[in-house]
């Protein structure tokens, strides 16, 4: 005579599949160990597809990242000649139409030093390398539109002097990398929603660890409570269990001062 254990794997409320085993000496904690396989078994199952599909998105990104790159290289980039007191006196019509300008008096009616500089990248950056080096290679800054949009911009300068060695004015290229910046920034996103994922996904492995280590009911919860706390940065967390009228939960583990002030309350819902 054998006995045979079908338990459900369960990924996110959901059945994707089954864990069998059968023997002729299965006792009920061969059928709680079974049961906790099965979770972590799901678990797993559940993460492996998360990452894959994760990895196959970031891999989609970084490909559209590169063509946009290749873009932004052989694209014409805008032009421009500047007085160091921030007059523009050339542009042409790629850093024009780049910064939403009808014409090129319009741009030249704007003074660099006093109308582009936004507090996250002050100009100053600028001018202290281009004073110091005489040049500058790929600083990266934002300059705003005619209508007061930012628009994020890489820019190579150096200077033009007279032969006395007196600054004429500087001479550039800029390019406009406004989408990688918003690339880089949903890139970002992504990585921390898959190690938010993961972080869930741990957490839960370790409370199913803690239902094959931990016999004591009162200990189980009170550190399940504890671990979900720490793992996400919550300052409360709290587990609420039936009472005999199967109408209210009662309070049994609740973290920091306000679980404290609730256990001795004996607060239910």
């Amino acid at each position: 005579v054998s006995r045979l254990v079908i338990t459900p794997l369960i990924a996110e409320d959901e059945v994707i599949g089954v864990l069998t085993a059968q023997s002729d000496d299965l006792n009920e904690n061969d059928l709680l160990t079974i049961t906790a396989f099965g979770h972590q078994v799901a678990a797993a199952w559940r993460r492996s597809i998360l990452l894959q599909d994760l990895e196959i998105e970031l891999q989609e990104r970084t490909h559209a990242e590169e063509r946009f790159r290749s873009i932004f290289e052989n694209a014409v980039m805008g032009i421009y000649r500047t007085t160091p007191t921030g007059e523009i006196i050339l542009a042409n019509p790629a850093l024009i139409q780049m910064l939403g300008f009808p014409s090129f008096e319009a741009l030249a009616a704007r003074n660099l030093e006093t109308e582009v500089n936004f507090p996250e990248i002050p100009r100053t950056n600028f001018r202290e390398q281009i004073d110091r080096d005489g040049l500058v290679v790929g600083l990266e800054a934002a300059w705003p539109r005619q209508d007061g949009i930012p628009v994020f911009i890489r820019e190579s300068a150096r200077v033009i002097k007279s032969k006395d060695g007196e600054t004429l004015y500087y001479e550039g290229t800029v390019e406009d990398i406004t989408d990688r910046v918003a690339a880089e920034a949903e890139r970002k996103e992504l990585l921390d929603n898959l190690e938010w994922r993961n972080t869930q996904l741990t957490t839960a492995a370790e409370i199913s660890k803690f239902a094959n280590t931990i016999l004591d009911q009162e200990t189980l919860i009170k550190q399940s409570v504890s671990l979900i706390q720490d793992r996400f940065g919550f300052y409360y967390v709290g587990l609420f269990m039936l009472d005999d009228t199967n109408e209210n939960v009662v309070l049994k583990a609740g973290t920091g001062v306000p679980g404290k002030l609730m256990l001795l309350e004996n607060h239910q819902l």
